[in-house]
């Protein structure tokens, strides 16, 4: 319960608030337990993206070398050509050992995100991130608040990567039903797409 009721919770909620203004969305939450690297992606092949932010917290320290969140920044901006596209594209497991410049994906220059439990770390998706030398066992929570769109072409946009995902843009129905109505605005919007909800 504690964990479910966090997106509305006002130390995060206003992040979002901040950040995306007041019309946004919840597109997901994520609980993950890192097991080793995870390589730098962020963005995939497609330069258009609605804002959104990712809110992660971790609950054990994290510093350069034992797995806190590294990023490239302005890499959420793209250039002509994309200089940064080698490293969009490598994310599957077999490729941890690429050098897609020559160098070893953790020797890239970056901005290691150290973090503290009670941090949270805050980016958005398009932005190349990654992480290395952790541990196995980490554990990671975030949200993802996406700007609620108002042009066709964007709600089409959404209506696609729902069509490719497997999680992404389904809501809950026990936030759908909730008491809390910050929570039921977070989704009303899936709702009102007709996205298929989870029966959580």
């Amino acid at each position: 319960p504690l964990m479910a009721s966090l997106v509305a919770d006002d130390r995060i909620y206003s992040i979002g608030e901040g950040l995306l203004g007041p019309d946004f969305f919840l597109d997901v939450t994520e609980g993950w337990r890192h097991t080793g690297t995870t390589t730098w992606h962020g963005g995939g092949r497609f330069a258009e993206r609605l804002p959104d932010i990712k809110i992660s917290f971790y609950i054990e320290p994290l510093i350069r070398d034992t797995g806190c969140l590294r990023v490239v920044p302005g890499s959420h901006i793209r250039g002509e050509p994309d200089l940064l596209e080698p490293l969009r594209v490598v994310t599957d497991t077999a490729a941890q050992d690429s050098k897609p410049y020559g160098v070893p994906q953790s020797e890239l220059p970056s901005v290691a995100l150290e973090s503290r439990p009670g941090d949270v770390v805050v980016f958005t998706e398009s932005l190349l991130h990654a992480s290395f030398g952790g541990s196995a066992g980490r554990y990671q929570h975030a949200m993802t608040y996406v700007q609620t769109p108002v042009q066709e072409k964007d709600i089409a946009q959404v209506r696609g990567s729902y069509e490719r995902s497997k999680y992404s843009y389904r809501p809950c129905k026990s936030s759908i039903n909730s008491d809390n109505p910050r929570i039921r605005k977070l989704v009303a919007p899936l709702v009102e797409w007709g996205f298929e909800a989870h029966d959580i």
